[in-house]
């Protein structure tokens, strides 16, 4: 590990957030951007779901030397008992099984940075094509970040998956963007409920908390306990919004629904002092155990960061706008049991 004494960490820079978005703990509070940011000349805008997990990402040095990094501080690839890392054991692991198909692909030029999503935070998945979630890479050379079509061609065939676009083209207005803010790609999703006569109630259910209940037996924590501290709103974070021109990000934002800190400060503790419990992936995955998989899962679909809404049963777009008419079409596509 000596070599992080010459080899400097990049850390990724602190995102704004757009007007109405929560301030999450940890944040600077630079102020509020005016969503007309995001109107850059010439840009393409780019809204990927913002996924609830830890900020991370791995480099290369000129001598092939693999770089794990949480933040501003670099992890010891070498050190399973750090309790200030625990949560990235798998991680590492992660990493130094794929380390020699990562160098072939990005060499000592790029830093790719993502979310690990390994374990929960206030936002549970039982459905994640992978625990490394790619959102950015830095391109050494060009000292740039690179745009998103060439993250994903960067990216193709390698063990990772990226975040999930959820709209690009020109940008609308606030509403718009929000309106992309529904159940998460990476939650079991919403599902209408039924009496015992399989008649719809009327009501909305879903049912990731079975897959909670599951990993929490894993571990040996409080079920009960720990959904009280978890967001139960069945929606995703929020947004990430990015403005692109000529191959290259002018510009980043982030908008985080509400609600989201108040359920942060109303656990009254930081995640990683936490019992950890697992995040679910939807199926075999890389080299994971398959303790980490959510039961009853007995067919993948195809995952792709441009089409998430193939990974998820409806796509905004195709619904009607009044919640009575999408319950309805929702209960008539859905089967009785």
């Amino acid at each position: 590990m000596s070599s992080l004494l010459t080899t400097q960490i990049l850390k990724f820079p602190s995102t704004a957030h757009l007007e109405d978005s929560t301030l999450g703990i940890g944040d600077t509070g630079d102020g509020l951007i005016p969503f007309d940011a995001l109107r850059q000349e010439g840009c393409e805008v780019f809204y990927e779901e913002k996924v609830d997990g830890a900020n991370s990402g791995f480099r290369f040095d000129k001598d092939g030397l693999p770089y794990g990094q949480s933040r501003g501080r670099y992890l010891d690839l070498s050190d399973r008992s750090n309790p200030r890392e625990r949560d990235f054991n798998l991680f590492k692991d992660w990493l130094l099984a794929h380390q020699d198909e990562l160098l072939e692909r990005f060499l000592d030029r790029y830093v790719v940075y993502g979310e690990w999503a390994g374990m929960l935070h206030t936002i549970f998945y039982d459905r994640l094509p992978h625990f490394f979630i790619e959102f950015d890479i830095f391109d050494l050379e060009t000292n740039q970040f690179l745009s998103t079509d060439e993250r994903h061609s960067l990216c193709e065939g390698l063990p990772f998956v990226s975040a999930p676009v959820l709209y690009r083209g020109q940008p609308r207005d606030m509403a718009h963007m929000k309106s992309l803010v529904g159940t998460s790609c990476f939650r079991s999703p919403l599902i209408p409920e039924r009496d015992s006569f399989g008649n719809c109630t009327g009501r909305m259910t879903s049912d990731w908390r079975p897959s909670l209940k599951a990993a929490c037996d894993v571990v040996g924590d409080d079920y009960d306990a720990r959904l009280e501290k978890l967001d139960q709103t069945d929606e995703m974070e929020g947004i990430y919004a990015k403005a692109e021109r000529d191959g290259k990000v002018v510009a980043r934002y982030k908008w985080v629904k509400p609600g989201f800190k108040q359920t942060i400060n109303n656990a009254d503790e930081h995640w990683h002092s936490r019992f950890m419990v697992p995040n679910l992936l939807d199926g075999p995955t890389d080299i994971f155990p398959p303790y980490l998989q959510q039961a009853g899962i007995s067919e993948r679909a195809n995952y792709d960061p441009g089409k998430p809404w193939a990974w998820s049963p409806f796509t905004p777009g195709e619904l009607p706008t009044e919640p009575e008419d999408i319950l309805s079409a929702i209960c008539d596509s859905s089967p009785s049991i």
